[in-house]
C-alpha cells in the first residue's frame, strides 16, 4: 500500500469526535464522516447497519479518496467491519471495540460493559464470564441532543443502579464525551474507555505508512445537514481538545 495520507472517520453521529482529537493533530488529511440521517444505530437492523456502512465506504473511497477508514464506532464495528473488509480491497479498515480486555486485566472477576442495545445484543450471546452487560438505550442520542451533564449523571445512576462491579468498561464512543459523567456517578471505579485502543491501534498502523512533511486538514460530512450540528461538532472537537 502507498504511503496513507488519506483518513476517514465515521460513526452515527459525535462519537467518533472523541477519536478524531486524540489524533488531528497528526500530518494527515482528514475526513469526518456522520450519519446523522440514520442516528443512533443501537436500535438499527444489522442489514441496515451494512448498508449504512457501505454508504459511508463508498462516499469516503469515491469522494475523498479514502486510504484508511476508521470505523469510529462500537455498534457499526459489531454489525459491518468484516462486511467492509470483504467487499472493499486496497482500503484499510479500523473498528472499534468495547475496552473488555483491558478491564479484565484489571479485574479478573467483575466487570461491567454499558453499550448500545445493538452491541449489548451481541455480547449478551457471548456469554463472557466475569461481565455484565448493560444497555443504555438513550445515552447516544442524550449526547448528540447536548443534555446537561446533571441529566446525563441521572439517567447513568438511574439504569446502572445497584451493579456490583470493579470497573466500567465503555462500549461507545459517544459514552467517551460523557467519560466524566461516569467517573462522578462511580468514582471508586476504574472506567476503560474503547477510543483509547482504537486510537493506539490507528496510530501504529498510520505511523508505519506514512512518510513525508504534510498539514493536518479536516473536512466534515453530515449525511441529514445542518448547521447547528456542524457547530455543535466543531466545538465538541476544540473546545475539550489537548
Amino acid at each position: 500500500m502507498a504511503n496513507i495520507t488519506r483518513i476517514a472517520i465515521v460513526d452515527s453521529g459525535a462519537g467518533g469526535i472523541a477519536l478524531l482529537r486524540k489524533v488531528m493533530h497528526l500530518p494527515y488529511n482528514f475526513l469526518y464522516i456522520a450519519d446523522t440521517e440514520y442516528m443512533p444505530y443501537g436500535d438499527k437492523a444489522r442489514n441496515t447497519l451494512i448498508e449504512r456502512a457501505y454508504h459511508l465506504a463508498d462516499y469516503a473511497i469515491d469522494k475523498f479518496e479514502a486510504q484508511l477508514i476508521v470505523v469510529a464506532c462500537n455498534t457499526l464495528t459489531v454489525a459491518a467491519i468484516d462486511a467492509l473488509r470483504n467487499k472493499y480491497n486496497g482500503v484499510t479498515f479500523l473498528g472499534c471495540e468495547p475496552p473488555l480486555k483491558q478491564a479484565l486485566q484489571y479485574t479478573a472477576s467483575n466487570a461491567l460493559l454499558v453499550c448500545t442495545q445493538y452491541t449489548a445484543q451481541r455480547y449478551y450471546k457471548m456469554q463472557l464470564p466475569n461481565v455484565r452487560v448493560n444497555a443504555l438505550p438513550r445515552l447516544a442520542s442524550m449526547v448528540e441532543q447536548g443534555s446537561t451533564d446533571k441529566q446525563i449523571c441521572q439517567y447513568i445512576a438511574n439504569n446502572t443502579n445497584g451493579f456490583d462491579c470493579d470497573c466500567i468498561a465503555l462500549g461507545c464512543t459517544h459514552y467517551s464525551h460523557v467519560k466524566h459523567c461516569f467517573e462522578q456517578v462511580y468514582p471508586a471505579l476504574k472506567i476503560f474507555d474503547s477510543v483509547d485502543g482504537a486510537v493506539a491501534h490507528l496510530r501504529k498502523t498510520v505511523l508505519k505508512k506514512h512518510r513525508g512533511n504534510m498539514q493536518s486538514s479536516i473536512q466534515w460530512y453530515l449525511t441529514k445537514p445542518s448547521e447547528q450540528t456542524l457547530g455543535m461538532y466543531n466545538k465538541l472537537l476544540y473546545s475539550k481538545y489537548q
